[in-house]
């Protein structure tokens, strides 16, 4: 019948294409500006705009 098997959590991603972008975008520029450097910083950044935007539904 398809659908997840029961038990299972199902992910909703909340936030739109711009903020993700957004965010890949500005992790991008910090790493490039500071020679990779701030590369931790921006994973980080990523992740965290992840994390804050999943749901289980």
């Amino acid at each position: 019948m398809g659908g997840f098997p029961s038990g299972q959590p199902t992910y909703r991603i909340r936030g739109g294409a711009a903020t993700r972008i957004g965010t890949q975008l500005l992790g991008l520029v910090v790493t490039v500006l500071a020679l990779g450097v701030r590369a931790p910083f921006a994973v980080v950044l990523v992740r965290h705009r992840h994390a804050k935007h999943t749901m289980l539904a």
